[in-house]
């Protein structure tokens, strides 16, 4: 297990932490109590941030000044996606990942991989129409390492996942199954 976990990190050595649902202000540092602004979470050492997330949607204007604001800090930036159209437009900002992610099976179980396969390949699609370094991800309902596998055969750059491990019984074993899945 530590051998696969430091192969993974050699291999995204950029990517080891991130900040989930950055609160984008447009204030300057000093005046954003209650905020978790991205030039106060670079200093955290965080390299990246997931935007959008189907449990703290944020309007469009917020998701472009974002990821803009972003990579002008050299973070990566998820943005999440609930279906394809989403997907298009906003793989055209150039984030580092696009996570296709349906609300309705978040947290069910039931894999984005094996219930709605299509979204994948269509938003796979999507992402390769902006003709930039975006890359794929899909996340929902993933719990084993055959969703995962999957999720890779149809395109996805790699998964991204929550309750599949946070509710485990053997976080050590899921995430390496989902490791190996990948590699």
């Amino acid at each position: 297990m530590k051998s696969l976990v430091k192969r993974l990190t050699n291999l995204h050595p950029s990517q080891k932490k991130f900040q989930k649902n950055i609160k984008f202000d447009d204030a300057k540092i000093g005046s954003t109590t209650g905020y978790m602004i991205p030039e106060i979470v670079k200093k955290s050492k965080v390299n990246g941030a997931l935007i959008n997330h189907s449990e703290h949607r944020i309007s469009s204007k917020e998701i472009i000044n974002l990821v803009k604001r972003l990579k002008k800090l050299k973070m990566k930036t998820v943005v999440c996606v609930k279906n394809v159209r989403e997907a298009e437009t906003y793989a055209k900002l150039n984030p580092t990942y696009i996570a296709i992610e349906p609300p309705e099976l978040i947290g069910t179980g039931r894999a984005i991989s094996n219930e709605r396969p299509e979204l994948i390949t269509k938003s796979l699609l999507a992402v390769k129409k902006a003709r930039n370094s975006t890359k794929l991800l899909c996340g929902a309902g993933i719990v084993t390492s055959d969703d995962v596998e999957r999720a890779i055969e149809l395109g996805s750059h790699g998964i991204l996942v929550a309750s599949g491990i946070v509710k485990s019984r053997n976080w050590n074993k899921d995430i390496e199954g989902f490791a190996k899945a990948i590699l």
